[in-house]
């Protein structure tokens, strides 16, 4: 996503992406950009929501990533020839552990994390254990969990791309203690439909 606070866009399609893969077994890279340019409910480069995304997504469709590519930065929007298109979406109950691992056992999951922190920013491997941030601040996704050791974990999909964690992927303990779950990951948990 780049120096661009995009995240937003990243984990929406990525949740729709996987959702036409389950649903009508083809892959398609879909456009960010579109979403940066175009959802005008959201603040582009300055943050957004996935809900937003996927409210969009429901209503005009979406093009794909080759049709209108990524650049880095919010541009005017450009209506290009829609590939894709989504019902609407769901939010997972907040503060429900249980209930996000059946959305996730079914498809891929959108979700804000708490990231305003060194531990996580400079995250290399393994279950993290360091300090998250205060607010909910960064979009991802939560395509799976596990368990290692006896230690359970949700695996969470990064858009800071493959140097960053475990090729772009981070092990968030499952079954916190903490309210909304290890940095705030099952606070605002939704999924398209």
């Amino acid at each position: 996503q780049g120096k661009c606070g995009s995240c937003w866009t990243f984990s929406a399609v990525a949740s729709i992406e996987t959702l036409i893969g389950i649903k009508e077994g083809r892959m398609i890279a879909l456009s960010e950009q579109e979403l940066l340019d175009c959802e005008t409910t959201s603040y582009g480069c300055k943050g957004g929501h996935y809900d937003n995304a996927f409210a969009y997504v429901a209503k005009k469709g979406i093009t794909s990533e080759e049709k209108y590519p990524y650049v880095f930065r919010q541009g005017q929007c450009s209506q290009k020839k829609k590939v894709a298109k989504i019902s609407g979406y769901r939010r997972v109950p907040g503060n429900n552990e249980g209930q996000l691992q059946s959305a996730v056992a079914q498809q891929v999951v959108s979700v804000a994390v708490k990231s305003k922190s060194d531990d996580f920013r400079f995250y290399s491997g393994g279950i993290f254990s360091g300090a998250c941030g205060k607010v909910l601040d960064h979009a991802v996704n939560i395509v799976g969990y596990g368990s290692e050791s006896g230690a359970n974990y949700w695996i969470m999909r990064n858009s800071w791309g493959t140097n960053w964690g475990g090729n772009g992927y981070m092990k968030v303990p499952k079954n916190s203690k903490q309210l909304g779950g290890y940095c705030g990951i099952a606070f605002l948990p939704s999924y398209p439909v």
